[in-house]
């Protein structure tokens, strides 16, 4: 029974192709009163360009490869799988997408609702690009014949980063005839970003957050070792990031509920098979908005519906064993390049963690790790095993010298601060 079904949807594909699909802009449809119904005259999988294998490999995180009938369906017609699928009883809600931007996110993409495997309709009239008015955002279903489905909405003054507020529209599935219709009921504003009580008041400067889990429409996710994944946030709009074994810094904006995180880099060292780093990073480029209630600072991501929760440390910033008592510039946290020594080849990447942890590597060689404490302005480096007295000769926001007190005749190295793409090579 399957293949004259499939049949079935791709000669309806020629039909809705001779309609046009996108007879509404891809947020004017949420303006109407009432909302239009657009599932008529579109109830087929259109054929598409398939996405590059260079391209599905650079975004393989956030490709989902076909498990279900549904999605074998729209896989056959070029269709990439982003998200995941909704199941409730016969009814299956699938979103795929025909390209991705530089972070990943979809473009030109498309949410489609299934019983059994026919398709009941989609939920947006046209396809949508991620980061624009109108675009879906999260999917809930609250019975095998409802839905909610959540869309951003931006004013022309809005920052791609910060929509001012949702929007969320009932959906049912009616009988009709042999198939099924998907079609919109009623719109609530979910979400009235701007109307929240801000958290400006709240100050995040020198403090750290340390994640605790996150929250998404695949589950929930526990992290085993919470100071290893790490947030600090300084009072000159930089962040300090730890990512598992990695190290590195951008910046961050906050307006209202609203936050972004601005060119972020770390240094790439392979973390291991099991290792978060990745999936924490993408969650802190995607994020949208935040809130602290308590110890408990939430960050909302754009598109896939997913919040990490972050938990404040006992010591922050300002108490920490391991900072420096307070200085104009610390060497903490930043990624430094060895530009001259007396022992150490030039280029090798230094980043002394928040933490305690001393990461080390270099453009031909693998990563190291030691460690570091700073205690009554005293410095020591532990490599090997072996905790070794350092000197600070030297320390400005451009240079970073030091002297290693070993058996010898001592070493002395000469740091700069990495560029952006040395520290992410």
């Amino acid at each position: 029974m399957k293949k004259p079904q499939i049949k079935f949807l791709l000669a309806a594909s020629v039909f809705v192709l001779s309609l046009g699909t996108k007879v509404f802009a891809q947020s004017l449809w949420l303006d109407m009163n009432p909302l239009p119904s657009w599932n008529e005259r579109k109830r087929a999988i259109l054929q598409t360009k398939k996405i590059s294998p260079a391209e599905l490999k650079r975004c393989a995180v956030v490709v989902r490869q076909p498990t279900l009938p549904q999605d074998q369906l729209l896989t056959k017609m070029g269709w990439t799988l982003t998200g995941a699928a909704h199941v409730f009883g016969k009814t299956t809600v699938v979103t795929a997408a025909e390209a991705f931007d530089g972070m990943c996110r979809p473009l030109k993409y498309d949410t489609y609702v299934f019983v059994g495997d026919r398709v009941a309709g989609t939920l947006s009239p046209g396809q949508m690009d991620s980061r624009t008015d109108g675009s879906l955002v999260n999917v809930q279903m609250t019975g095998e014949r409802n839905l909610t489905a959540e869309y951003v909405r931006y004013r022309a003054s809005d920052a791609l980063c910060c929509p001012y507020k949702t929007e969320a529209v009932t959906f049912v599935i009616k009988p009709n005839g042999t198939n099924f219709l998907l079609v919109p009921e009623s719109k609530t504003e979910s979400g009235l970003i701007e109307n929240q009580a801000p958290n400006a008041a709240i100050n995040l400067n020198n403090t750290i957050w340390r994640w605790q889990s996150s929250d998404s429409a695949t589950g929930k996710t526990t992290v085993d070792k919470p100071e290893n994944y790490q947030l600090e946030f300084k009072a000159d709009g930089k962040i300090a990031v730890k990512a598992d074994c990695n190290g590195g810094g951008g910046s961050y904006a906050i307006e209202g509920n609203n936050i972004s995180f601005m060119r972020i880099f770390t240094t790439k060292i392979f973390c291991g098979e099991k290792s978060l780093d990745n999936r924490f990073l993408r969650g802190l480029e995607s994020a949208r908005s935040f809130r602290i209630e308590g110890n408990t600072l939430s960050i909302g991501s754009e598109g896939n519906n997913t919040t990490i929760k972050a938990n404040q440390p006992v010591s922050n910033i300002n108490n920490q064993a391991n900072q420096p008592e307070k200085t104009a510039v610390s060497f903490i946290n930043r990624v430094w390049k060895v530009n001259k020594s007396n022992g150490v080849a030039p280029g090798q990447i230094y980043v002394f963690i928040s933490d305690g942890t001393l990461a080390m590597t270099s453009p031909n060689g693998k990563p190291a790790f030691g460690s570091w404490t700073y205690k009554d302005g005293n410095l020591t480096m532990v490599e090997e095993g072996i905790p070794y007295k350092v000197d600070i000769l030297k320390l400005s926001k451009d240079e970073f010298n030091i002297k290693i007190n070993d058996p010898g005749k001592g070493m002395e190295i000469e740091f700069v601060p990495a560029t952006e793409s040395e520290a992410t090579r």
